[in-house]
């Protein structure tokens, strides 16, 4: 009887100690999973924030670039000297005789901008006329005051008494051609009169040089 009672309480001892130990390794196992899941959300939640600041920073690495009518840059392309801006027009006239300038419209075909060659631009062809381009260019600035007007009207002279037969009547149009594409096609009077009614004692003219275009497609 008494072996009995001892072989009773052994194995309620032996059973306690699986039941604990089994309680036990299934406290680790939810433990370590519950870490295992806490671990992979946080992983998950910082890459999606790592992903929504790029999404943000995108716009602007690839914002829009402003692209300027001729008769929206004309009305502030004094305050745009030095700056690369792209502008959309018509193309109005070619200086025929070399290709190195031309002249965009836009609505208001009395407002017009000079565009010269330069970087990937190396002539106008007279083919132009008409299209409508989409051009890439830095604003510059030239000073027309007495001095150069002196110095045209000199050479205008030069070229009409050096040149008496047809060959030579041809180059001095193609020099007159050049001189007036310099000044924006405006005789030497009119601005001489316009610098005197500025009150200022010379005129700027504004210019495009030219980087690169594309013929518009229409839309």
């Amino acid at each position: 009887m008494t072996n009995l009672i001892l072989l009773i309480i052994a194995f309620r001892d032996i059973t306690f100690i699986f039941f604990k130990q089994l309680i036990l390794y299934k406290m680790k196992s939810i433990f370590y999973t519950l870490l295992l899941s806490i671990c992979c959300t946080w992983a998950c939640t910082s890459n999606s924030k790592k992903e929504n600041s790029a999404e943000k920073e995108t716009p602007k690495a690839t914002a829009s670039v402003t692209v300027y009518s001729v008769d929206s840059l004309a009305a502030g392309i004094d305050k745009l000297v030095g700056q690369e801006i792209t502008v959309k027009g018509n193309v109005q006239h070619v200086c025929k005789h070399s290709g190195k300038k031309a002249f965009l419209v836009g609505d208001n075909p009395d407002t017009k901008i000079q565009v010269k060659v330069g970087g990937k631009i190396k002539s106008f062809g007279g083919e132009l006329i008409g299209e409508e381009l989409t051009l890439k260019g830095k604003v510059m600035e030239t000073r027309i005051d007495e001095a150069y007007l002196a110095r045209w009207e000199e050479e205008l002279k030069k070229e009409e008494a050096k040149h008496d037969h047809k060959h030579d009547k041809k180059e001095a149009g193609k020099k007159a051609d050049e001189a007036s594409c310099d000044a924006g096609n405006s005789p030497v009077d009119k601005l001489r009169a316009e610098i005197k009614a500025s009150g200022k004692e010379y005129k700027s003219v504004y210019f495009l040089q030219g980087m690169e275009y594309s013929i518009s497609d229409g839309e």
